[in-house]
């Protein structure tokens, strides 16, 4: 992965709104605004991550998705 961050950007974080544990994502986002307010948290449909697989064996599980690189270095690329 190829990391961009631009300093007029806030940090943000995405969690995923279809593949995990719905309640593991709550805790994680929720974490987060105690230990890192600064911190912008959204929740994405990017899927396919480690986690998935264990989402599907029963295990409680969630990701998080650095947005901010994601989002910059895939709107300069062309296919």
């Amino acid at each position: 992965m190829l990391a961009y961050h631009s300093h007029s950007e806030p940090p943000q974080l995405g969690l995923p709104d279809l593949i995990g544990l719905p309640k593991a994502a709550y805790l994680v986002a929720n974490v987060l605004k105690i230990y890192a307010p600064e911190l912008t948290v959204r929740y994405t449909p990017a899927c396919c991550s480690d986690h998935q697989s264990f989402h599907e064996q029963g295990f409680p599980a969630t990701q998080g998705t650095i947005l901010m690189y994601y989002t910059r270095v895939m709107s300069h690329l062309r296919f």
